[in-house]
C-alpha cells in the first residue's frame, strides 16, 4: 500500500524513517549500532581518564622527594583498590545501572587522578590511588558486562574491538 508522496512508503516524505528506508538502511540496523557506539565511547572515556596520571610519575617522584622503590610501593594502591573492590563490584553493578555508573565513576576516577597528582606525600598518594582503583573496578565490570549484553542481544562481536 502506497501513500501519495515521492518515496512510496507509509512515512511522510520528510520523516527520518523515510530517509532511512530510502537509503537502504533498516531501522533495526540503526538501533543496533547505537548501543555499540555507547560501549565504544565508554571504553574510550574510561581509558582516557585512566591514562592522565602516568606521564607525570617522574615529576611526582621529584616533588615528593622519594626514591623509585617508595614510588613503586605507593603505586600499589591502584591495583590494591581494584582487587579489593572486585570482591563486591558485581553487587554494585547489579544495583546501579550502567549509565549512572559511568556518570559517577569516570569523573570520580578523573578527580582521584588529579588529587593523586597534587599529593605531597606517598601515603596520601597511595590512599587516593586506592579510591581510584575502586572506581576502576566498578567501571571495568560495568563496561565489560554492557559489552557482553550487547553481544548477546545483537549477535555481533564487539568485545575485542572495545578493548583495542
Amino acid at each position: 500500500m502506497k501513500v501519495a508522496g515521492s518515496n512510496g512508503y507509509h512515512c511522510p516524505p520528510s520523516s527520518n524513517a523515510a530517509q532511512t528506508v530510502k537509503q537502504g538502511i533498516s531501522l533495526r540496523d540503526n538501533f543496533q549500532t547505537q548501543p555499540k557506539r555507547a560501549v565504544f565511547a565508554s571504553f574510550f572515556l574510561y581509558a582516557f581518564s585512566l591514562g592522565t596520571l602516568f606521564p607525570r610519575l617522574g615529576d611526582l617522584q621529584t616533588i615528593m622527594g622519594i626514591d623509585k622503590a617508595t614510588l613503586g610501593f605507593a603505586l600499589i594502591g591502584l591495583p590494591f583498590g581494584v582487587q579489593l573492590t572486585l570482591l563486591f563490584a558485581d553487587r554494585i553493578v547489579r544495583k546501579i545501572n550502567f549509565r549512572y555508573i559511568l556518570i559517577v565513576g569516570i569523573p570520580l576516577l578523573s578527580i582521584s587522578q588529579c588529587f593523586a597528582a597534587l599529593s605531597q606525600s606517598p601515603y596520601t598518594f597511595a590512599g587516593i590511588l586506592i579510591l581510584g582503583g575502586a572506581a576502576i573496578a566498578v567501571i571495568e565490570v560495568a563496561v565489560n558486562l554492557e559489552a557482553d549484553r550487547i553481544e548477546a542481544h545483537t549477535s555481533h562481536r564487539i568485545m575485542n574491538r572495545s578493548h583495542a
